[in-house]
């Protein structure tokens, strides 16, 4: 493809049993870039912490004008800017001791699409009627499985699968995972936080998506209905981005 075209959208839903909804989704299709953090910590710090990612990430791509740096060494400095805003306001302020957020993030430059995790929000590609997952768990029932002590069936209903190894927040240094790829046609990416993923299954996102066809809205809107009829225990949050030739 020598020129791009993308189609993104997003949509954050409550669920069917929490009170409050700590998830946080932006789109800034100025920069190509997309986001879905998924806050935890009580009195709310979840939701500060999510929102503190994704505000920093955001205003982090309007303020730098640093012209030494690649898009993607500027998309790493913005998440690790965003996870020292974060673990600074847990340290002064004792409302929010303990708060922290799993990012998800993609940013599309020219032909190539970067992805930046850390925790257990999920990216998936869909392609030639496929899908696959991009990123890989920072959780500890993750450890187990790739260690051998789990099974993946087992690692769904572990009680520790919560248990993340890696957030933003947990500490002033951090490690950010990035995985970068080159586009071709009709690739879609799907952002999710596991409220999506543990409802349902790989093959349920991938046929919900392709049965949507171009419409990326219906798409969104028709996975999380599909979570959330399976139960919706926690807050749901997707977003997708379809690349084609312009």
């Amino acid at each position: 493809m020598e020129r791009l075209k993308i189609i993104a959208d997003g949509i954050t839903d409550i669920g069917k049993v929490k009170r409050a909804n700590q998830d946080k989704i932006c789109l800034l299709p100025q920069w190509n870039i997309f986001v879905v953090a998924d806050g935890m910590g009580g009195h709310a710090g979840g939701g500060v912490a999510s929102s503190i990612s994704v505000d920093t990430i955001h205003r982090y791509f309007a303020d730098s004008r640093d012209p030494n740096l690649l898009p993607s060494e500027r998309f790493l400095s913005a998440i690790r800017e965003a996870n020292l805003e974060i673990a600074g306001k847990g340290a002064s302020d004792k409302r929010y001791r303990g708060m922290g957020t799993t990012i998800v993030a993609l940013l599309i430059d020219g032909m190539i699409a970067n992805v930046a995790h850390v925790g257990d929000s999920r990216a998936y590609i869909i392609r030639d009627a496929s899908i696959r997952q991009i990123t890989s768990d920072h959780s500890l029932v993750n450890q187990y499985v790739g260690t051998g002590l789990i099974t993946k069936e087992q690692a769904k209903r572990h009680p520790l699968k919560n248990v993340l190894t890696r957030a933003l927040g947990m500490s002033e240094n951090i490690d950010v995972d990035i995985n970068s790829l080159q586009i071709e046609p009709d690739d879609i990416f799907i952002l999710c936080s596991d409220g999506l993923t543990n409802m349902i299954e790989d093959e349920d996102i991938l046929n919900t998506v392709i049965s949507c066809g171009d419409d990326i809205p219906l798409a969104c809107r028709s996975l999380v209905d599909l979570a959330n009829n399976k139960g919706g225990e926690d807050n749901i949050s997707v977003v997708i981005v379809k690349c084609t030739e312009a």
